[in-house]
């Protein structure tokens, strides 16, 4: 898990987007690497349980993955408010921006469909891992769709620690 995927983490390069500042919080068998207390990510782009007392798995990465979609389509998260209160109640209650998630619409709905799908507020509904996602985001793509996947995974391949 990086528990801090936000734009400003992802680099874009001529062989595709690269993460950076693993600020990894827990791996995947559970080992925590965070204090208590200690922020758990950049908050326009945390999943509704990292508010709560469940437990915070891979699905939040893939939230924060559709938020950073959005963020690149729309200019800002799509739970962008004025004050931190107001942040909290949208990620929580209330739901993303609707003109945001419309941007990804405008661009590939598609797309848009699987941010969509990514941005359900229960973690279990949400894509759980990155290779459900990438099943996801090339599937009813007849054309090219093999290329994508192609290129989506030789990008992941870069990160295996």
């Amino acid at each position: 898990m990086h528990r801090d995927l936000k734009p400003a983490n992802i680099m874009l390069t001529s062989a595709g987007p690269r993460l950076l500042d693993f600020g990894i919080a827990a791996l995947v068998d559970g080992t925590r690497l965070t204090m208590t207390g200690a922020g758990p990510g950049t908050l326009t782009y945390m999943a509704p349980e990292q508010f709560g007392e469940e437990r915070v798995g891979t699905a939040a990465d893939i939230w924060a993955w559709a938020c950073c979609v959005v963020c690149a389509a729309h200019g800002a998260s799509p739970f962008a408010a004025t004050s931190t209160g107001a942040v909290i109640r949208r990620i929580v209650d209330t739901g993303p921006d609707l003109a945001a998630l419309a941007a990804v619409h405008a661009l590939d709905p598609a797309l848009a469909a699987v941010v969509a799908h990514a941005l359900t507020p229960d973690p279990a509904a949400r894509p759980g891992d990155g290779a459900t996602l990438l099943a996801l985001l090339t599937a009813r793509r007849p054309d090219g769709a093999a290329d994508v996947r192609d290129e989506i995974t030789r990008g992941w391949s870069t990160l295996r620690l």
